[in-house]
């Protein structure tokens, strides 16, 4: 008799994926953030608070 041939093992095929139409989501209104009592000098590195953020937070620490 042949020698029977090595089955490997086949992956179950993959659902296809139902494309999800994009949701467009609200955008928050941005709050102004409170004034600090006690300036703190990563506060004086960036001007625009909010936007800069990141950019404060890196520079800051």
């Amino acid at each position: 008799p042949l020698p029977t041939p090595a089955i490997e093992p086949t992956l179950p095929p993959l659902p296809t994926a139902t494309p999800v139409p994009p949701t467009p989501t609200p955008q928050p209104t941005a709050t102004p953030r409170p004034p600090s009592p006690t300036p703190t000098p990563e506060d004086g590195l960036c001007l625009p608070p909010i936007l800069d953020i990141e950019l404060c937070l890196g520079a800051g620490g």
